[in-house]
């Protein structure tokens, strides 16, 4: 049986708020944290200096003003109704390791990030997450035209090297028109008891992983694998997870490699309620250049948009690694 669903998208967010604010740096992690429907508005640049900053109470809309950014942290969503838009996050490896954006708790639901530009992160760049018992996970969570990039590889994770792109641990989460670039593995991961939609994204230069699924049930549908020459990617879709997937493209160097349908399920478990009709994989490269990310782009967006043309920037430890290119620069 297939189920039709808005994975939240259709939340209301901060809508009706009590308070619109513009944050800088010393009134972020105050506006994220307060009570009642709020619309917080970020400009300039951010830099957290490794503190947590966690939205715990409901009905909150956070966007970026264009020019701004979030450095050295990140963003926990542990409540409900939520709308992230346009939101620039590079957590770098010069604070305790840990994720972009995450999504934590069972008390996390009706959440939608979109257009948002989320890099070099030690441990996920996002993460959808919370306690063993699926029940004390999140569930109706959406990630659309998002750009999710560039995870470190040897920094400061205490569990060794990571670059991981997104993992999936709760229930009826969507991931589409997505661009995952340069993260070696987990793009994304859906695991213990996960299900949803991971639809029309686009996979550049992964590791030794594209989409890894263990313990889930999935709909897999018109996506789009560019492996670049680091690439040891044995299948597009890994993992002992439940899945229906078809659709599904991998480019080489001389032949495209169309997956019409998998032997996992026989139907689609999930798909998007009023969803247009899934993208063909192939079109989405062009998709993603025109939509993913936070706008106006800036140099770390282009140099991973850049990536669909010519080789990307590759498995990186560090943002210096590609931070001071000349080529890269506004």
């Amino acid at each position: 049986m297939t189920i039709t669903s808005h994975f939240g998208a259709n939340t209301k967010g901060g809508e009706g708020e009590e308070f619109s604010r513009v944050v800088y740096a010393g009134g972020f992690a105050e506006a994220i944290a307060a009570k009642g429907p709020r619309r917080v508005y970020v400009a300039g640049q951010i830099d957290l200096k490794g503190q947590k900053v966690s939205a715990t109470n409901p009905h909150l809309t956070v966007v970026g003003l264009p020019g701004s950014r979030i450095i050295n942290g990140g963003l926990s969503i542990r409540t409900n109704d939520v709308i992230v838009q346009n939101l620039r996050v590079h957590r770098g490896c010069r604070v305790p390791a840990g994720d972009g954006i995450s999504i934590w708790g069972g008390g996390a639901y009706n959440v939608l990030v979109q257009y948002c530009s989320v890099f070099h992160a030690t441990d996920e760049n996002v993460s959808v997450s919370g306690d063993d018992d699926v029940w004390a996970m999140p569930s109706n969570v959406t990630f659309r035209d998002c750009i999710i990039a560039e995870g470190l590889r040897n920094a400061n994770h205490q569990d060794g090297p990571h670059s991981h792109g997104a993992l999936i641990r709760g229930t009826m989460v969507a991931i589409e028109r997505c661009l995952f670039v340069s993260n070696y593995r987990r793009n994304p991961e859906y695991r213990d008891g996960a299900t949803g939609l991971i639809a029309n994204n686009v996979i550049l230069g992964p590791g030794t992983a594209a989409i890894y699924l263990d313990d889930t049930e999935v709909s897999v549908l018109g996506n789009l694998l560019v492996p670049a020459v680091w690439t040891r990617v044995p299948s597009f879709l890994s993992g002992s997870g439940l899945a229906y997937s078809e659709g599904n493209l991998t480019v080489t160097d001389d032949s495209l490699e169309l997956e019409h349908g998998s032997a996992h399920l026989v139907s689609a478990p999930y798909l998007r309620e009023g969803h247009p009709r899934i993208r063909p994989a192939l079109s989405m490269a062009g998709y993603v250049l025109r939509n993913a990310g936070a706008f106006p782009r800036d140099s770390h967006d282009r140099r991973a948009l850049r990536g669909l043309r010519r080789i990307p920037a590759g498995i990186i430890d560090s943002p210096e690694d590609v931070e001071f290119d000349s080529a890269t620069k506004p």
